[in-house]
């Protein structure tokens, strides 16, 4: 898993920064959707659809039936530093854009926007 692996999971697809935090949710304590949404204040099938994506790029692994539990994979953890940076990255772009633009929601990839 390189750095540009992590950048195209966390900070490029939609849904990145939800998948970030899920990950950083993950690390502190393993954990099943149900849990995940009620911490994040996410709705299930969000979570269920971003754990989907963590499993299928191995960033997580899933284990146990009925009530299955999420781990941040091996490889994610050996890179999980490099994940940190990125992290923050993200993190400080979004500050950047809410402050950028303050009260408005902007609508798909056209100038319009509409006042909150």
């Amino acid at each position: 898993m390189d750095k540009k692996t992590i950048w195209w999971m966390f900070g490029v697809t939609k849904g990145g920064i939800q998948r970030a935090h899920i990950a950083k949710s993950l690390k502190e304590m393993p954990s099943n959707a149900n849990r995940l949404a009620e911490t994040l204040n996410l709705d299930y099938k969000t979570v269920r659809y971003h754990l989907d994506m963590l499993v299928k790029n191995k960033f997580a692994v899933r284990r146990g039936t009925p009530i299955a539990m999420y781990f941040l994979s091996d490889e994610f953890e050996k890179n999980y530093d490099e994940f940190l940076k990125i992290y923050e990255q993200i993190e400080e772009r979004q500050r950047i854009t809410y402050k950028t633009v303050p009260n408005k929601m902007v609508l798909s990839n056209k100038i319009k926007s509409h006042k909150l």
